[in-house]
């Protein structure tokens, strides 16, 4: 068996995206479709002063709806970058492990790539290495043969990287027909596409782990920053063990 995962190179990840990344045998980063707005490919939350604050990525208007996510470019005539940098520091600057994770990341967003896709996937592999995951998992779409939408082409990407099984995002909806949107996946994946092409459809049925925020009520969802900076090389031994399978 060979575990696929799929997904947008976001920015700044939450805890949820490197889980897949762990769990699978490839991980294939979307490059070759339409970027979204107001999405997480240009977006993340982080922590200041107990209070979730949204950071982003400018990216060049080009007047058309249909601008893909490898041709997106970052606006270098706006401030917004570095002033997430700026943001970053003042958020996490005094957490312990911030030398180690925060500072190379601020070096990065203040000297910041042409395209957005690039920059999104530098810092998800610098992400990647701190937390002990090989990056030979990462696959880029737009060198691969998938086609289609949606089902369609996760399918057809996962049979492109010689996988037999595709770990969605997302809860393992109940049997039967739904009977409410879920907001995740499920809600637009369907079985039969990927039944017909010989792959698995599971769920990754993420548990986000609770971990010191210094606040009374937990904050889940945030860039997986927040749990770096606090908790240094235990992050990805608390992800497996609140995701523990038997």
């Amino acid at each position: 068996m060979k575990t696929i995962a799929i997904h947008q190179p976001n920015f700044l990840p939450w805890a949820g995206f490197f889980d897949k990344l762990d769990r699978c045998d490839e991980f294939v980063l979307l490059d070759n479709v339409q970027l979204a707005r107001r999405c997480y490919t240009t977006s993340v939350q982080v922590l200041q002063g107990g209070t979730p604050v949204r950071l982003s990525v400018p990216v060049q208007h080009t007047g058309s709806q249909d601008l893909m996510i490898r041709d997106a470019r970052i606006d270098r005539t706006t401030r917004l970058l570095a002033k997430a940098a700026r943001t970053l520091k003042i958020c996490y600057g005094r957490c312990p492990y911030w030398n180690d994770y925060g500072e190379p990341i601020v070096q990065m967003l203040n000297e910041p790539e042409e395209y957005l896709v690039t920059l999104n996937i530098k810092l998800i592999r610098f992400l990647a290495q701190a937390l002990g995951i090989p990056l030979e998992k990462l696959r880029l779409q737009s060198e691969l043969s998938g086609s289609g939408k949606k089902s369609q082409l996760m399918a057809s990407l996962t049979q492109a990287v010689g996988g037999n099984v595709y770990l969605s995002g997302g809860r393992t909806p109940d049997e039967g027909p739904p009977t409410q949107k879920t907001g995740t996946a499920a809600d637009y994946n369907d079985p039969f596409v990927f039944a017909s092409h010989g792959v698995e459809l599971v769920y990754q049925d993420f548990i986000h782990p609770k971990y010191d925020q210094g606040l009374i009520e937990f904050v889940p969802g945030l860039s997986i920053l927040d749990m770096l900076v606090r908790c240094g090389n235990d992050t990805l031994g608390q992800i497996r063990q609140a995701n523990s399978r038997e």
